[in-house]
């Protein structure tokens, strides 16, 4: 039998994706007791889950889906919350310098990840990039959010969620639960491609940006890029 996971199993009433699980969250016990499986399933759930850029000026490890559901896997939301709140304090993670940059940075790409139906109540993503993931049919009441581009949304339960200067560029929230959902400040979205089923109300509240926006942003970033070789 399987055992449970804390915080991330399936809502089967709400899931979309009958697929089975990626082999991360498919029970880690092991025949010698002492974890040997668990070592060998986990170690074949991270391959090339972790990349590394190198500069003089810093050393950047990206992480990708395979580390946010190996870490859910284990620890489950609240696991994974308190780690966030770890590397934040540690001044690791990668565009949360409060107050100098340190020499190791730490960036999670968890774009294209497929997680419809899973059960992640509460999880704090915001220091995450979650670009074209797939979300649909998710239990994600309080969850918090920086980043929705292109996230497909669809029959999702976002009661309760936190947006904070989120980006909704091509964003799909058809049919989800969305009331006592809230928005920060800098909400906005591409002025050609808004997000699908959003509120009205709450589009409102946000900025639709121009194709000038987006020239903007890449001189910042080609600038940003520079300073840090």
């Amino acid at each position: 039998m399987k055992p449970k996971i804390k915080g991330v199993q399936r809502d089967e009433k709400h899931s979309t994706d009958t697929r089975q699980q990626p082999d991360a969250f498919q029970g880690t016990s092991g025949k010698d007791g002492k974890g040997g499986s668990q070592r060998r399933t986990t170690k074949k759930a991270l391959a090339g889950a972790v990349t590394v850029e190198w500069n003089p000026a810093i050393l950047r490890i990206r992480l990708n889906s395979r580390v946010l559901a190996s870490v859910l896997a284990k620890v489950g939301v609240s696991g994974w919350n308190d780690l966030m709140r770890r590397l934040l304090t540690t001044n690791l993670v990668d565009g949360f310098h409060p107050v100098a940059p340190t020499p190791v940075s730490i960036n999670f790409r968890f774009g294209r990840a497929k997680m419809s139906g899973w059960n992640l109540d509460g999880i704090d993503l915001r220091w995450c990039e979650i670009e074209g993931a797939d979300l649909s049919g998710c239990r994600l009441r309080k969850a918090m959010f920086s980043d929705a581009r292109h996230v497909n949304f669809e029959g999702a339960d976002l009661r309760g969620a936190l947006f904070d200067g989120t980006d909704l560029t091509g964003a799909c929230f058809n049919r989800a639960k969305t009331k006592g959902m809230c928005l920060e400040k800098y909400m906005g979205y591409d002025a050609e491609n808004p997000p699908a089923g959003f509120p009205a109300e709450m589009l409102a509240q946000c900025t639709a940006w121009g194709p000038d926006h987006w020239k903007r942003r890449m001189t910042e970033k080609n600038s940003a890029t520079k300073i840090g070789r």
